[in-house]
């Protein structure tokens, strides 16, 4: 269960430490008095670029703190040594409400959607396991004409849009509240830009400064290849593969990559289509 204690003021004196943060504790900081209210989240325990953001904001933006609320989606695995992405099973593919919640990770992904409805927003934060991932915001097809997304995408000076089809973010957070975009940054890049660039999004979705259109660019995913199918190490991401006729997205090479991933028979996503939109 979500632990019901909440931190209802936030003081200089009275900040969790980063290593208290990384580890789950607070569970949860639900102080936010001021609209737009927007929720940062992660829920991976071994992607901590969540941990930092939220250390950050209570730590040098104290400003910011009446619009923003966090959450560490999954306490438990981030409280283990060493950190791990999940207990039982991937939280972000737990958002399946079809059948009674069995696991510690199923629990959660219940609660965890109820509270993303108080919220105008939700940032699921992530790393990507591959340098090549750089920085990209994930958002559902189904979702990317709704008013929440289209303003936390002109709000982000991310330039990489994936946008998903249903099935590969149906049992996720952002597949199940429209409210909700994925923000992913490779490790590399979240140690130098991650909390700068989040920081700047909640800044403009709070002050709602006047926004000037940027092209960005978006690659509309179509689906998974299998591992049987693996395009191998000349693959890019985001770069076109001319013999699988196809851009590879979040493809990378390690133990929390999904070539490694016991619990996944697909290597990669895919996209076919990119595209210039200014937003």
């Amino acid at each position: 269960m979500i632990n019901e204690s909440t931190i209802p003021s936030i003081t200089q004196s009275h900040i969790p430490s980063l290593g208290s943060f990384l580890s789950g504790t607070p569970e949860r900081i639900l102080a936010a008095t001021k609209t737009p209210k927007v929720l940062i989240a992660w829920l991976h325990g071994d992607e901590p670029l969540g941990a930092h953001v939220a250390r950050h904001i209570y730590s040098e933006r104290p400003d910011l703190t009446a619009h923003v609320d966090y959450l560490c989606g999954n306490p438990r695995a981030a409280g283990s040594v060493p950190a791990k992405g999940f207990c039982e099973s991937d939280l972000n593919r737990s958002f399946d409400f079809t059948r009674p919640a069995q696991t510690y990770e199923q629990k959660r992904a219940v609660e965890i959607a109820e509270l993303a409805k108080r919220y105008d927003y939700v940032l699921d934060i992530h790393n990507a396991v591959d340098p090549a991932q750089g920085k990209s915001l994930i958002v559902p097809h189904a979702h990317l004409h709704k008013a929440a997304i289209r303003d936390l995408i002109a709000a982000s000076p991310i330039k990489r849009i994936i946008v998903m089809e249903p099935a590969p973010v149906a049992r996720s957070l952002i597949g199940t509240a429209p409210n909700a975009i994925t923000v992913e940054y490779s490790f590399e890049d979240s140690k130098k830009h991650g909390v700068a660039d989040v920081v700047r999004l909640l800044e403009n979705l709070a002050i709602g400064r006047a926004h000037t259109p940027t092209e960005r660019e978006f690659y509309y995913v179509e689906g998974t290849i299998p591992k049987t199918q693996d395009p191998g190490p000349s693959a890019r991401n985001f770069e076109f593969y001319e013999p699988g006729g196809y851009y590879p997205i979040i493809l990378g090479t390690g133990p929390r990559s999904y070539r490694e991933d016991p619990t996944k028979d697909y290597c990669c996503f895919y996209a076919t289509r990119r595209e210039i939109v200014k937003l």
